[in-house]
């Protein structure tokens, strides 16, 4: 009878267990294939950090670490292949950790623990979020736990403590928050060696060299570009924000000293005092397995202060029990964590919040728990074949309720995800490839701050620069715009939304997209997607781009022309002839009327001609608003067999109902004869490239 039970527990756990990784793969594929903007939190800078590692230009941007990038360095190429793939790899890296972590977890407390673990990262919101993205979070769970669990080990068997300096010292190149490893966990292997510290000091200076060997190169790296091996962005600089939107301010980035001069004690302490809740807050939302449902939770202080009170304690007792048990350093050294990160992020929740800040700690906090609820349960009395049969039906009732929660996630097992990512992110691929047609490498474009745009993928092509934070007017933006010699500006819902106060007078925000309220002074409406109102509306900058071929023409009495420009005044047979004509309304326009853009031989034959309504015919004149400047791009292909010649553009306005062109009157009141523009500028047509 007990071997059929063993073989039954053990067929039991291993069935519970595949269930576990299926079900926590198959939502993350879901996650996956929902995941399609992949500027998104960090996912941008991860994929841009992994480009530059590939091309040996970078090893850390300052603020993510190297580890997680160059795993996607392997693969990284500006395609969005790369993009699915690196959401695939996380996805990876999550399942692996729950691997490990169920290792670990088992040889502390057995397999029934460990499966509880793993089954409770597995389904928490949190975790599979970070694991569907491009994040390292899921790198970084299991190597945190892989390092707590060595150090704790450590106390039985000292050599450990090597491996466990190693362990941390991964973590830390994978995010910053690794380095408060060896911060909490030193000390308190400090306090529970106590006197005994002379025989443990080699162990100790065995963890403190294992991290710092590891270590090393990234400290080596930061001490050449920045001058500060531990130069981190958020601890140098955004640990000192009093909001987040100070990283866009235009004075210098605060920094521990700039604000240790402007705040006093009583405002640090009320900062940290405030924070207290909302780190509480953040620890549901983390450690929960459904997260946050509904807003957030607005919790006192006063609970945040009696939690941390309650850490305090904890890492107490576990350093006055592990100096005889030291079986409970775990407790010890997990109580110095959860005490560290809770009075680092309740001073760092003024900027910004996210469960996954704490994400590392969670497991640690199910084993815990879970090692707590082992202990009560032994309290429980019951015939043995009894507890027998309630733990096999506790274990297939788990892997059932896991699989039927996986059913919805199953159904689009047959969705791919690379092709997904190609379509939905098809309007941004469009708007990007259309204005890296039409500008020079490295061109400087406005925009944001918004995650709208796949940015990774042209940084090569772009610079782009956010709006600042703290513009006073429109006057001190276009002083902005001029130092940074920005040629376009790109506004979307997000960047309404950010810069309310500087763009209001201009834009606003009609179910999700962006309505044009009054052009903005200064610049010139090129282009919308997918039409108005946009979901971006792309501007060039007149103060950096003037119009270069200026004229003064009024057509219909209602709309000028105030100038145009052309690209390349010599084009090849069978190419394209670029030019932009640049009009303004002069008053509303109830009409649509059709630019006609024609290219004549120097006899007066057409050559080639594109009529369209303007801007890529997205913009009719009917929805053009009085005073504003529209820079229309026009791409004509020219005949494969157009003769070589000396040839000029005729432009003008026309009903298409009717093919009435409308009157073109000069400054002086003279009107144009056949109502067409005939544009000075001689367009060299050569003939074609030879094969």
């Amino acid at each position: 009878m007990s071997e059929h039970w063993t073989f039954a527990r053990r067929l039991a756990l291993a069935l519970l267990l595949l269930c576990i990784l299926g079900r926590f793969l198959a939502v993350g594929l879901e996650g996956v294939r929902a995941n399609s903007n992949s500027s998104a939190y960090d996912q941008r800078s991860f994929l841009n950090l992994g480009l530059k590692i590939r091309a040996g230009r970078k090893l850390t941007d300052g603020n993510r670490h190297p580890l997680y990038p160059a795993l996607l360095a392997l693969f990284a190429r500006r395609e969005w292949a790369y993009f699915t793939g690196a959401k695939l790899l996380s996805l990876g890296l999550g399942a692996l950790s729950l691997l490990l972590i169920f290792w670990l977890a088992r040889r502390l407390q057995g397999s029934e623990v460990a499966l509880g673990v793993i089954l409770l990262l597995s389904v928490n919101q949190a975790f599979v979020h970070e694991s569907s993205h491009v994040m390292a979070e899921s790198l970084l769970v299991g190597l945190f736990f892989l390092a707590w669990y060595l150090t704790a080990r450590g106390f039985e068997r000292g050599q450990l403590w090597v491996a466990a300096g190693a362990a941390a010292g991964l973590a830390y190149l994978t995010k910053a928050t690794g380095q408060l490893l060896p911060i909490a966990c030193l000390p308190t292997m400090l306090l529970i060696c106590g006197r005994g510290i002379r025989r443990a000091w080699r162990d100790v200076l065995g963890y403190l060299a294992a991290y710092s060997l590891i270590a090393a190169p990234l400290w080596a790296y930061n001490l050449a570009r920045y001058s500060n091996p531990f130069y981190n962005y958020s601890t140098a600089h955004v640990m000192w924000f009093d909001h987040w939107e100070d990283k866009y301010a235009q004075g210098p980035l605060p920094t521990l000293g700039s604000y240790l001069r402007t705040h006093s004690p009583a405002e640090m302490l009320s900062r940290l005092w405030s924070g207290l809740g909302r780190v509480l807050s953040m620890w549901g939302e983390a450690a929960l397995p459904w997260g946050r449902r509904a807003g957030p939770w607005q919790i006192s202080p006063w609970w945040g202060a009696l939690f941390l009170g309650g850490l305090a304690a904890m890492t107490a007792y576990g350093v006055r029990r592990a100096r005889r048990d030291p079986r409970l350093a775990r407790v010890a050294c997990a109580g110095a964590l959860f005490l560290l990160f809770t009075l680092l992020f309740a001073w760092y929740a003024q900027v910004y919040v996210a469960p996954r800040f704490l994400m590392p700690l969670v497991p640690i906090l199910y084993l815990l728990c879970l090692e707590g609820a082992q202990w009560l349960g032994r309290w429980l009395r019951g015939p043995q074949a009894l507890r027998r049969w309630a733990y096999l039906s506790l274990t297939l009732g788990v892997a059932a309720w896991l699989g039927w929660g996986s059913r919805g996630a199953l159904r689009q097992l047959g969705q791919d995800p690379f092709l997904l990512d190609r379509e939905r992110n098809a309007a941004a691929e469009e708007l990007l490839a259309w204005l890296e047609g039409e500008t020079a490498p490295d061109t400087d474009i406005l925009w944001g701050p918004s995650d709208s745009l796949p940015s990774w993928r042209y940084e090569g092509a772009f610079d782009f620069r956010e709006f600042p934070s703290d513009m006073a007017d429109w006057e001190e933006l276009r002083a902005y715009v001029q130092a940074r010699e920005a040629r376009y500006a790109i506004v979307d819902d997000q960047t309404v939304i950010r810069r309310k106060g500087l763009l209001e007078p201009f834009f606003d925000i009609q179910d999700g997209r962006v309505l044009l309220k009054a052009i903005p002074p200064g610049w010139a409406l090129t282009y919308v997607q997918p039409g108005l109102p946009c979901r971006w509306c792309v501007f060039q900058v007149l103060d950096q781009q003037p119009i270069s071929q200026p004229l003064l023409l009024t057509l219909g009495g209602q709309i000028r022309l105030l100038g145009y420009g052309v690209a390349r005044t010599r084009v090849r047979a069978g190419g394209h002839l670029h030019f932009t004509l640049y009009w303004q309304s002069l008053a509303a326009i109830r009409e649509d009327y059709t630019v006609f853009t024609h290219l004549l031989s120097p006899e007066g034959a057409l050559l080639a001609q594109v009529d369209r309504q303007p801007l890529q015919g997205r913009v009719p004149t009917s929805r053009w608003l009085p005073g504003g400047v529209y820079a229309d791009r026009f791409d004509m292909p020219l005949p494969p067999d157009v003769p070589p010649s000396e040839a000029r553009l005729e432009v003008g306005l026309y009903r298409l109902a009717t093919l009435e062109r409308l009157p073109v009157v000069t400054p002086d009141g003279q009107r144009l004869p056949e109502d067409r523009v005939l544009l000075p500028t001689p367009i060299i047509i050569e003939g074609a490239t030879r094969r």
